[in-house]
């Protein structure tokens, strides 16, 4: 509960009290009747760090006259680990926690701002100011109620600024996973000890990447996973480290959709390496790795999903003893879970 009120606090904190309207969206409702204008508007809440009204502008916006903006403020020009060994399995798996470190802060920061995002729609009254912004980056301010076509000319984009307390909100958007895409997920996955055995290790996953559409989208990724476990070297057992790590470009496929239920399929090419610290000391492999399996996704705002991931991934394998050849390939379960930022 504490932590879910922080991550709220750090988004909210990053979002601004405007709401971008696309020119479409202008447009449907420059046909409306005057007074009907305010009635469902579709909107995208704007970041505090890429707002079109910075604070000043909004301070000097007031009540009067059935708008509540300084009419003498209508229209502006904006012109302008020092005991590892380099290549042992240890130095890999020290760079590979300050990767996911990285990577857990950014995957941390993206879904509080993104989980805080309202993207929806709004009701407002009709004498509500629009502030309209061109190709130019010229601004003007217009009532809503008092928009026409001819308004909208090289129009780029509206922002509805958030003034009144009968500013509301009628729901969000379902899922979109259209545009940049970021995901973060932990878990565990089967690594291979000198012993022969696989045993289940901790794994993560990052991938960043772009969906066309919301069922289609490609992405370049990284999957770190690492086990500390008994081998066997020279029949003597004792305790070794084993790193695997794989680099990756990945198709995923969302076709089924029930409520806020999604269940998809994805492929993955690439290449992987292994990385294995023994008692006579460290070996390594490497080599292409293919895999793929099922998704399923819990929608949570429209641009952040919940999502556990199960599959199977081919990769290089270090056989047994430490003279042994190095050259060949195992199958390698894993699951994990996280999150997707859309």
């Amino acid at each position: 509960m504490a932590l879910g009120s922080c991550l709220l606090a750090v988004g909210q904190g990053c979002l601004s009290q405007s709401y971008e309207v696309s020119s479409a969206e202008l447009a449907r409702i420059a046909t409306l009747p005057g007074e009907t204008r305010g009635e469902r508007i579709q909107v995208v809440q704007q970041t505090t760090f890429g707002s079109d009204i910075d604070e000043e502008e909004q301070e000097r916006m007031y009540w009067g006259g059935g708008l509540y903006y300084d009419p003498n403020y209508l229209e502006l020009d904006d012109d302008d680990d020092d005991d590892a060994n380099p290549g042992s399995a240890a130095a890999a798996v020290a760079v590979a926690v300050v990767v996911g470190v990285v990577a857990a802060t950014a995957a941390v920061s993206l879904a509080a701002v993104e989980g805080a995002r309202y993207d929806g729609w709004v009701r407002v009254d009709g004498s509500q100011p629009v502030l309209l912004i061109d190709e130019r980056g010229n601004r003007r301010w217009v009532a809503l109620e008092a928009l026409e076509p001819s308004d909208l000319e090289d129009v780029t984009r509206g922002v509805l600024p958030e003034m009144r307390e009968d500013f509301d909100y009628l729901g969000r958007r379902p899922l979109d996973r259209r545009g940049m895409l970021y995901q973060f997920e932990l878990g565990s996955a089967h690594v291979a000890s000198s012993a022969d055995d696989a045993a289940w290790g901790f794994a993560g996953r990052v991938a960043l990447g772009y969906m066309p559409t919301r069922q289609f989208g490609l992405s370049v990724g990284w999957a770190p996973s690492v086990l500390e476990a008994p081998g066997r070297d020279l029949n003597v057992t004792s305790e070794e480290l084993t790193f695997e790590s794989r680099l990756f470009m990945q198709a995923e496929y969302w076709p089924l959709a029930f409520r806020r239920l999604h269940a998809g399929l994805y492929a993955e090419l690439g290449y992987g390496w292994v990385l294995r610290d023994e008692a006579l000391g460290s070996r390594g492999t490497s080599g292409p790795v293919a895999g793929g399996g099922i998704a399923l996704q819990i929608d949570w705002t429209t641009r952040l999903a919940l999502t556990l991931r199960s599959g199977l991934a081919f990769v290089p394998h270090l056989e047994a003893g430490f003279g042994a050849a190095a050259e060949s390939r195992r199958i390698a379960p894993a699951i994990t879970l996280g999150v997707g930022i859309y």
